[in-house]
């Protein structure tokens, strides 16, 4: 693996993520995945997308379903399915290039966006995954969201 390339972990069903969001383990969520896993490289963004004022619902649909290429940070790719768990490589992208402020990939906090429905008081199920956001530094507890 390049020296510049980080090995994260993304996801692990039935397991809480980054936002408390627990997604389910089941055939729609491991189609849902494949088929992520199948674009081969995912380009990730900094932040959360905002909702931007004034706009309709499906302004923000389409701004949430997208990657702001003036936001880039990161790459994904060699995505998988491992057990419960989706695994990816990381690498530095894009105009804002998250190596520039990484030591090690555990300092990296990612949060996963897609279009998901409740199944179950607490439990989801993953529709669709746009892709993952880089949303903070865990030892410096820096915020990136936008």
């Amino acid at each position: 693996m390049d020296v510049d390339t980080y090995e994260v972990r993304l996801l692990q069903l039935g397991k809480a993520d980054l936002y408390g969001q627990v997604y389910a383990d089941t055939p729609q969520t491991r189609k849902a995945i494949e088929t992520f896993a199948a674009r081969g490289e995912v380009y990730c963004e900094l932040g959360n997308p905002n909702r931007p004022p004034l706009s309709t619902v499906n302004d923000w649909v389409h701004r949430f379903a997208s990657v702001d290429e003036r936001r880039v940070c990161a790459k994904l790719k060699d995505l998988r399915l491992e057990g419960n768990l989706l695994l990816g490589n990381l690498t530095g992208a894009g105009p804002l290039n998250i190596l520039k402020f990484l030591d090690g990939p555990d300092d990296l906090k990612v949060g996963i966006r897609c279009f998901s429905k409740r199944i179950e008081f607490g439990r989801r199920e993953i529709d669709t995954i746009v892709t993952y956001d880089v949303v903070g530094l865990n030892e410096r507890g820096v915020s990136m969201s936008t």
